[in-house]
């Protein structure tokens, strides 16, 4: 995916090695690579949140998929848009944070993220950086929460 002319850096970001001046990693990259969540972690974080998404649901709207499917975006979008985090996450002691300031992602990337994970499939798609394919187009990734910035 990327030019033979890159290598990879210690944060989710590239550095050109043909390049004299440019020695350090993208300053854009405020992730590092080993601060990032494993697949367990967000999986069951995921369960978590879908689990609490659907008894609303049930309690609510007699189950009706969309409807769970619905409260789980609201969950996402508002919770992760604004503290970095939805019950899950927290359950499992994860943050989703911006690749590029390292805090809470803001309203557009969590919609967008959210809208891919809805899909599935993105999810299951994961690049060499350690980042599935929703959190790349994003501009996101899922970090341990210790090594999040406040």
């Amino acid at each position: 995916m990327f030019p033979a002319c890159y290598r990879r850096a210690d944060t989710i970001g590239f550095v050109h090695e043909d390049s004299s001046a440019s020695t350090m990693p993208d300053p854009s990259a405020a992730v590092s690579a080993a601060d990032l969540a494993g697949l367990g972690r967000r999986l069951i974080g995921l369960i978590v949140d879908w689990g609490l998404a659907t008894l609303v649901s049930y309690a609510f709207f007699g189950g009706n998929p969309w409807a769970t499917m619905g409260i789980w975006a609201l969950e996402q979008i508002t919770l992760v848009s604004t503290l970095g985090y939805a019950f899950g996450h927290l359950v499992t002691g994860i943050r989703v944070v911006s690749v590029h300031t390292g805090g809470a992602p803001g309203f557009a990337p969590v919609v967008i993220r959210t809208a891919l994970l809805a899909l599935f499939v993105p999810g299951l798609i994961w690049g060499k950086d350690g980042r599935p394919a929703h959190d790349r187009i994003a501009g996101t990734a899922v970090v341990l929460a210790k090594a999040a910035r406040r």
